[in-house]
């Protein structure tokens, strides 16, 4: 075993410990936003396990399979974010988001004039 492959094989077991540190807050939550955090975060540690298994097995397609998993768990956080951001936003002014930002300041008050 050379140190190239010692260092990926603690980088592996590290991103496993990780894991499931990520997962017990991924469980335990407590709001929505902890969750997505965890989920993203659980996301890259499969890339960085996927990555380090790469360079143990020496087989180059599980670094595209990390990098394609990098690229979906990137997508994924960007759609959760929006989805909380139109919850929080129902929740708080009620029906739909606005789509157009000239739309967001329809319904703003007029300021008042000196």
């Amino acid at each position: 075993m050379t140190l190239v492959h010692a260092a990926a094989l603690f980088c592996f077991l590290c991103a496993v410990a990780a894991g499931l540190v990520t997962l017990a807050r991924l469980v335990k939550g407590p709001r929505a936003a902890d969750r997505v955090n965890a989920l993203d975060m659980l996301g890259y540690v499969v890339v960085v396990a996927a990555a380090a298994f790469a360079i143990v097995a020496a087989q180059a397609l599980y670094i595209d399979v990390a990098m394609t998993m990098a690229l979906l768990a990137f997508i994924g956080t960007a759609v959760m974010a929006r989805y909380l951001m139109r919850r929080a936003w129902r929740a708080h002014h009620g029906g739909h988001p606005p789509t157009e930002p000239e739309e967001a300041h329809e319904n703003r008050e007029p300021e008042a004039q000196p």
